[in-house]
């Protein structure tokens, strides 16, 4: 989930980062924390665990190349996850 989010827009002030990285953390914490689905992803996966942050900046100038950006990064990993 870290590696997703280093590619953050130059938009977002200090907060929406600092708000990004805990989030972060705290995914990467929970991923996998309830064990192994029987196809053998995580669970929870980063896909699951990304999707709050898709309506994070909603309205906000960008949003739609973020979540874009954001989906295709999630879509590289989800079969690593």
């Amino acid at each position: 989930m870290h590696t997703t989010l280093r590619h953050t827009s130059p938009d977002l002030v200090p907060c929406d980062v600092i708000a990004l990285h805990r989030y972060a953390a705290f995914a990467d914490d929970m991923l996998g924390k309830w064990g192994k689905k029987g196809n053998g992803q995580s669970d929870p996966s980063v896909r699951t665990l990304a999707k709050p942050l898709l309506m994070l900046f909603y309205a906000e100038p960008g949003s739609k190349r973020w979540k874009a950006a954001v989906d295709a990064e999630l879509k590289k990993v989800g079969h690593r996850s």
